[in-house]
């Protein structure tokens, strides 16, 4: 083979693999458009490391059901239908529910840690009934905010579940799921209201 065929071979290769690696990536930033660029040209090298799947987050019971859910009814999408959420759709939401079951475990690492102080916490003095009562309070909000959070989560996690279910009715030709695609939004931004609360 000559030189010039081996070369426009291995640069065929290389678009075809930076290709790919920009189509799997969720996110779409500079970075992405770096690493596949740089795959076109160094693809014999980054290749095997550009398109190794991505090792899963560490995510709470809510997120990983509600990623287990979107993935299906990802994965199940034979055409664009645009009832079913996109990939930078699906990546925005899973960013807010990670952010809201990291918010709903700092409150139970609060919470327990509050509740331990509180035996050791001295009841005499002055002010120690008052003091008492501020601190059962804090704790008494603490405890309907971790509430407020978890049953959030919950909701999003079987609005996702009904989701998936409806669009695999809709695939095999029943009703849509657009209202159900509304009320997933619905509960995102509910989420980020009870963040935007918090802080």
């Amino acid at each position: 083979m000559q030189q010039g065929t081996l070369i426009f071979l291995y640069l065929a290769i290389g678009f075809v693999c930076g290709g790919l690696h920009y189509h799997q990536c969720t996110d779409r930033g500079m970075r992405e458009v770096a690493s596949s660029l740089t795959l076109v040209v160094l693809w014999p090298l980054w290749a095997p490391f550009a398109m190794s799947p991505a090792r899963p987050a560490d995510r709470g019971p809510f997120a990983s059901r509600i990623a287990l859910a979107l993935e299906r009814v990802g994965s199940s999408t034979q055409n664009r239908d645009a009832g079913v959420l996109d990939r930078g759709e699906m990546s925005t939401l899973m960013k807010q529910v990670d952010a809201a079951e990291e918010r709903l475990r700092e409150l139970d690492v609060q919470l327990a840690a509050m509740q331990q102080e509180s035996s050791s916490f001295p009841r005499e003095g002055p002010d120690a009934e008052a003091r008492a009562r501020i601190r059962a309070s804090s704790v008494t909000q603490l405890e309907a905010l971790r509430d407020r959070e978890r049953t959030a989560l919950l909701e999003l996690a079987d609005t996702c579940d009904l989701l998936r279910a409806q669009h695999l009715v809709s695939r095999f030709g029943g009703a849509g799921h657009d209202d159900l695609r509304d009320e997933l939004w619905a509960r995102v931004q509910a989420l980020t209201v009870l963040a935007a609360e918090r802080y």
